[in-house]
């Protein structure tokens, strides 16, 4: 009897978890105070969301200076959604990486057809080439909170991994 596909089996996993169709979108609770992360939760369910993605601009609040992390909102932000049914899927944080990043490292800042860098602070903000971004997107705040976050409480994860794409190149 021939083997089961392995990503059959993850896909089924999923499915069983959500119960259905996936239903939902990005949940950018950073974004907002923690007094209405709840509310924001009740809505979700009441519209029959099933999962939600977080995470994915919070690099700059998961590590606020080089080497120093700070999980314990996103801790919060994963159990909220998942005591109320709702799936979370973690994101890696690249599509905004933080300010000091830039600061340290202008060479990780997008350039246009000039080679005029562009400015720190809009959405994809970063030139992907440098082996300078590549470094901390594999080491760092980037891939922690989503072994973190899973190894704390594996049930409350749909899924865990990047969406957020890649900006610009430098030539």
């Amino acid at each position: 009897m021939p083997r089961p596909d392995p990503a059959d089996e993850r896909l089924a996993g999923l499915r069983r978890r959500l119960n259905g169709l996936a239903y939902g979108g990005d949940y950018d609770a950073e974004q907002w105070p923690p007094a209405v992360w709840r509310e924001g939760v009740r809505l979700m369910r009441e519209a029959g969301v099933n999962p939600v993605t977080v995470g994915v601009f919070s690099w700059g609040l998961l590590e606020p200076r080089p080497g120093v992390h700070e999980f314990g909102w996103l801790d919060e932000v994963m159990d909220l959604p998942a005591e109320a049914g709702v799936g979370v899927d973690l994101a890696t944080p690249t599509a905004a990486p933080p300010s000091w990043l830039a600061h340290e490292h202008p060479r990780t800042l997008p350039v246009d057809a000039e080679g005029r860098n562009f400015a720190f602070g809009a959405r994809l903000h970063y030139c992907a080439t440098p082996a300078i971004l590549r470094s901390p997107c594999g080491t760092s705040a980037t891939s922690t909170p989503a072994s973190a976050a899973t190894a704390r409480s594996p049930s409350r994860t749909s899924a865990a991994g990047s969406r957020s794409g890649m900006a610009p190149w430098r030539r």
